[in-house]
């Protein structure tokens, strides 16, 4: 499985009697004021978390307290579990996972090196890149020709976008 870094929001509650806006300092976020998914006050431990700024103003307004309290919607950002995008068999990517799989690391690691058009500087002895080219060649990656296409694997994604609310 491949992982995302997200965003997700919380909805913090606080009094307009008491205090002008959410109270609470970035330190503080564990000893405030939010709302279940049962829609009952709790803390932070408890809190329903939403994928949108718009599903958590939606779901406070559907809360019959809504009018008594305010709400402020706090962002936080988590890694979540996305599945992997289905590659073909002869995909680099399917070789290289099939090659983890199934030899050492060192193997692999000519692979990859190989893959993305870097076996020039993959510091190994000549008998261990024959040795590598001889286990390889039974998944059909021959270390001795460039390859076709230079491959990069595909990096891990960043929502580095912080939203104000």
């Amino acid at each position: 499985m491949a992982t995302e870094y997200r965003s997700f929001f919380n909805i913090g509650l606080y009094d307009p009697v008491h205090f002008d806006r959410w109270p609470y300092g970035p330190n503080e976020y564990d000893s405030a004021l939010y709302l279940s998914a049962k829609k009952r006050k709790c803390g932070w431990g408890k809190a329903a978390e939403f994928n949108s700024i718009d599903e958590a103003r939606a779901f406070f307004n559907d809360w019959k307290n809504s009018s008594k309290l305010k709400m402020h919607i706090v962002e936080f950002k988590k890694y979540v579990e996305v599945p992997d995008p289905i590659y073909p068999e002869n995909h680099p990517h399917s070789l290289l996972k099939r090659i983890h799989q199934g030899e050492k690391h060192s193997v692999w690691v000519t692979a990859e090196l190989w893959f993305r058009g870097k076996i020039s500087t993959h510091y190994v002895s000549k008998q261990t890149l024959r040795r590598h080219r001889d286990i390889l060649i039974n998944y059909g990656v021959d270390i001795a020709k460039e390859p076709e296409q230079v491959y990069e694997p595909p990096k891990m994604k960043r929502d580095d976008v912080w939203y104000t609310t």
